[in-house]
């Protein structure tokens, strides 16, 4: 089995009396990283201090949850990490930090670490204690400590030249991103048109960008993720303030599942609580979830507010954040919504540079849709730069979110509500909503609709719409995204009980939009559920993949 590659973060680690935010903080400023706190992300997802947890919960629950949280970041790119005194207590927690990156122990001398513990937030964990049993469990367990890169001894130091040696020992370069032009693409919609705002390191001016286009605004309200909240917070706080706006922050859970009624509701609760009124603004700060469920509150909240997107991940830069398509789940994928546009987006390219390279497969396979359905052009600039782009180049991102901006915002101004050349960018959504659906979204959308897109195009195969060349190259490029294999476990019977139930099918046949080339598309009424079921059991099987991806014999 190959082995995993080390992520670029830089993981801090010490025992307890140790402040690793200021060197962390300090740290990453330097390297042009992203600052996180565990503990932090910890208190925002569970909505309880540290203290108030462990009183709760227990100590032993807190590593539970500390152990989680961390398996959840190992994607990570570009971040300075500090963890709890605890973290390194658990094999698995020191090995996801490995994978991670470079680990830094942090040491304190004893006599300067148990100075340091009167500070009330190690009463929880020093509860009961004296010193001296600390001493003896520090004792114990330093030489857990002994699996890190590098160890610096911080005692007597200032934080900034701790954080000189980690640079110096360790060898590390700042993140230097490309300078880029910045974009700005109109979407045309008459009275109701915006723009989207494109470019690098662009996120500390939102502030000024907002006061310039909405004068007559002074309220703020934003909605986000904790970890988006952490990462990406405070540079739009200290934006927006700065420019003059009453700003407060709403963290919502991360996750499909969330995107529901009560989480709406909760928001609803928040903007009532601050008398928050159609004169204000709703920022969507997130990836697209957050961006359907902002949209969702903006459209139905004091009959409607204005809303901006301010996309985090490559997904939503691409597609969620464009077009104004909102919506709730209920019993199925996107049940409740409709169309409301909003006011501006804003895209940061830059803010791709923390992104897991998994969520970077989500996007592209959103931009190979966008090539099939309408941009040879598109579709070679992924096919010839994919190991740029897979290894999170921005330069190539830039492009692509760039090109599949000018593209989306096209279809959107001739078709705004998909009653007709926006129902194409629907490739791929027949199986693939069926199996988020089937998974309950334990399967993400990007991997979904990388099924549906090799489905449709077998299907158009198989139908002698496309020929055989065409079908092993897009079948080659989605599977040099996501390689074949991931989906075997699902039981055909599953997605064919649900796929009887679509409001698509009518006399044993299903409406499906098909690709014929490169560039174009067809929106056919009449595939026999038949062939549906039967490609998606020689998908579940390899069988088609193989044959047309690599075989150079006609099928």
């Amino acid at each position: 089995m190959a082995r995993r590659r080390r992520g670029n973060n830089v993981v801090l680690i010490g025992f307890l009396g140790i402040d690793k935010a200021k060197i962390g903080t300090i740290l990453a400023e330097r390297l042009n990283y992203r600052y996180l706190d565990l503990d932090q992300l910890i208190e925002l997802r569970s909505n309880l201090t540290i203290p108030q947890f462990i009183k709760r919960f227990g100590e032993g629950n807190f590593h539970v949850r500390e152990r989680r949280i961390l398996s959840s970041l190992t994607g990570l790119r570009n971040v300075v990490l500090s963890t709890g005194s605890g973290a390194v207590f658990q094999a698995t927690n020191r090995a996801r930090m490995r994978t991670m990156g470079k680990v830094v122990h942090l040491k304190l001398d004893p006599p300067a670490m148990l100075a340091n513990l009167d500070d009330e937030k190690y009463y929880p964990f020093v509860k009961g204690k004296t010193k001296q049993d600390v001493l003896r469990l520090w004792e114990r367990k330093h030489n857990l400590y002994s699996f890190a890169d590098i160890e610096v001894n911080i005692t007597g130091r200032s934080p900034e030249a701790v954080a000189d040696e980690i640079i110096d020992k360790l060898k590390l370069s700042p993140f230097q991103p490309t300078s880029l032009p910045s974009n700005t693409i109109t979407v045309n919609l008459d009275t109701r048109s915006y723009d989207i705002q494109l470019g690098v390191g662009i996120i500390k001016g939102l502030g000024s960008t907002l006061r310039e286009r909405f004068p007559d605004t002074n309220t703020i309200a934003v909605i986000t993720h904790p970890l988006v909240k952490l990462l990406y917070g405070d540079d739009v706080r200290d934006s927006l303030e700065t420019a003059g706006f009453s700003v407060d922050f709403f963290t919502i859970p991360e996750g499909e599942k969330f995107k529901r009624l009560d989480t709406a509701e909760d928001i609803y609760d928040f903007l009532m609580d601050r008398y928050f009124d159609n004169t204000g603004l709703l920022i969507a700060l997130g990836g697209g979830m957050v961006m359907d469920i902002t949209g969702f509150v903006a459209l139905t909240y004091k009959r409607g507010v204005r809303w901006i997107p301010v996309p985090t991940t490559f997904m939503a830069q691409v597609d969620a954040a464009i077009g104004g398509k909102v919506s709730l789940n209920r019993r199925g994928k996107n049940i409740l919504g409709n169309y409301y546009q909003p006011s501006l987006v804003y895209s940061d390219i830059e803010v791709l540079k923390t992104l897991p390279i998994n969520d970077i497969k989500e996007g592209l396979v959103e931009v190979v849709k966008y090539g099939i359905v309408m941009s040879p052009e598109l579709f070679e600039y992924v096919e010839t730069h994919l190991t740029e782009l897979l290894a999170g180049d921005l330069t190539s991102l830039y492009q692509l979110v760039d090109k599949s901006s000018q593209l989306k915002a096209k279809v959107v101004s001739e078709d705004e509500h998909a009653k007709g050349v926006r129902q194409t960018l629907m490739l791929g959504h027949t199986i693939g909503y069926t199996i988020e659906s089937v998974t309950r979204h334990r399967v993400s959308h990007g991997k979904a609709t990388n099924l549906g897109i090799l489905a449709a195009t077998l299907i158009a195969y198989k139908m002698g719409l496309i020929d055989l060349d065409t079908t092993r190259r897009i079948i080659k490029l989605l599977l040099n995204i996501y390689p074949a294999g991931w989906f075997i476990k699902f039981h055909a019977e599953e997605i064919e009980t649900h796929l009887r139930q679509h409001k698509r099918i009518k006399d044993d046949k299903i409406s499906m939009v098909l690709p014929t080339k490169i560039g174009a598309v067809t929106i056919r009424d009449d595939v026999p559920i038949k062939l549906v079921y039967e490609v998606f059991r020689d998908m579940v099987m390899l069988a088609s993949f193989e044959d047309l991806a690599q075989s150079p014999k006609e099928a």
